[in-house]
């Protein structure tokens, strides 16, 4: 008991030594944290930037006409004050300057919206399709967010209106009660989630999606987390400290666990700052319909994060302690992160859960899989199989520090240079 009472003193000790070290680094703890909050501050920024972005919007009625038909107002001028009043009230950013333009005008704007001659009257025939023509700048993407609002949302509204209002004169021409929204929509669908009441399913929905973002918003603290646990070994090998600490009673296993007790600090920084950065994201992103995660969401996050963090500390001990030489320990530290970036990108559109055997095969081999996997697992309510994913995560780290262990050696260290 003794013994192991004295082995602990030692790794705890090493412990202390790295994290008073890097305690004196304190401008790196604090931009460590502050790293957490460049995707808060990139929605501030994006939001006010957009908003800021101004894009004028000229709505021209070249046709000017209003006909009455069976009771009915056909009028291309009150199209031309709807589109200018949706526009105004529905595109929200950028910031629009919408000009209505009556009986002719040649403006000049970003987007332009023309109601041609003839549109009253094409409108008002069975036979024929009134045309509203839109154009915009191609060098704006703003004025492509204001067109795509025009093409997609508000000017197919304003078709379905004037689509029942010909549905209803028809009724009357025949004598027969007609439903509009029976013949525009003869078929529609009954949504619903399988095994769950629609409001339950709805909630997992937006909880996954929240989930992603957490999982994407791992690697912003991962790249300087790992960076800085990494360096308690590469910076010790450049220095040449390694060969002094196996010169001294300490094991190899002492050496490594204690490095890692030491990376286990920042990663817990990393984690808690990591969370609290994501609920300000998704507080701004609130009325996109993000929900913010429940409590249980949100720890399983911080804990795979610190283990997306940890394992990458410990592939780069494994490095380290093979021999490889500092610069290819610290280029394979580099590319541990990339690798991380590319899981966590590419989650945002794909579901790791849901891929056939042999890709989730070969996707297991990666690390950041499992905390990509935790996470998800938990928004949905799976938490065996998120409990699961970090076990396996653990795990990982723990495999990768016993073969460095295995490995490590004075000789080798030396030889390494």
């Amino acid at each position: 008991m003794a013994g192991l009472v004295m082995r602990f003193h030692r790794v705890a000790s090493l412990a202390w030594k790295d994290l008073l070290e890097l305690r004196r680094d304190a401008k790196t703890l604090a931009l460590l944290a502050a790293s957490a909050w460049l995707l808060p501050l990139l929605a501030i920024l994006s939001k006010g930037l957009q908003a800021a972005t101004i894009v004028n919007v000229a709505v021209v009625d070249l046709d000017c006409k209003s006909v009455e038909v069976g009771g009915l107002n056909f009028s291309s001028q009150d199209v031309a004050v709807l589109i200018a009043e949706l526009t105004r009230s529905v595109v929200k950013t950028p910031t629009v300057n919408v000009t209505l333009y009556k009986c002719g005008g040649q403006p000049t704007a970003d987007v332009v919206v023309v109601i041609p001659p003839g549109f009253t009257e094409n409108l008002t025939r069975f036979d024929r399709v009134a045309y509203i023509a839109v154009r915009y700048n191609p060098g704006s993407s703003a004025a492509q967010t204001v067109y795509t609002w025009l093409r997609y949302v508000i000017i197919p509204s304003i078709s379905r209106a004037e689509a029942e209002k010909l549905i209803k004169l028809m009724g009357e021409l025949l004598n027969i009660t007609v439903k509009p929204q029976a013949i525009l929509d003869p078929v529609r669908v009954e949504v619903g989630f399988i095994g769950v009441p629609q409001t339950v399913g709805e909630q997992v929905v937006r909880a996954v999606e929240a989930a992603r973002i957490l999982a994407f918003a791992t690697i912003f603290v991962l790249a300087p987390a790992a960076m800085l646990t990494s360096d308690l070994f590469v910076a010790e090998k450049e220095r040449r400290n390694l060969e002094m600490l196996f010169s001294t009673p300490l094991s190899p296993a002492e050496i490594i666990a204690a490095k890692m007790l030491a990376a286990t600090a920042v990663a817990g920084i990393a984690g808690l700052a990591d969370a609290a950065a994501m609920l300000a994201y998704l507080a701004i992103e609130a009325g996109n319909g993000i929900p913010a995660p429940n409590f249980i969401l949100l720890l399983v996050h911080v804990v795979a994060t610190m283990l997306a963090i940890m394992v990458t500390s410990a592939l780069t001990a494994l490095t380290v302690m093979s021999g490889l030489s500092t610069r290819l320990a610290t280029l394979l530290s580099g590319i541990f992160t990339i690798l991380a970036f590319f899981v966590y990108a590419s989650s945002l559109a794909t579901d790791y859960t849901r891929l056939p055997l042999e890709y989730a095969t070969l996707l297991a081999i990666v690390p950041y899989t499992h905390s990509v996997n935790a996470v998800i697992y938990a928004a949905r309510g799976e938490y065996s199989n998120a409990l699961l994913s970090l076990v396996a995560l653990a795990a990982y780290t723990a495999t990768v520090l016993l073969a460095s262990t295995r490995l490590a050696s004075p000789e080798r260290i030396v030889k390494s240079g």
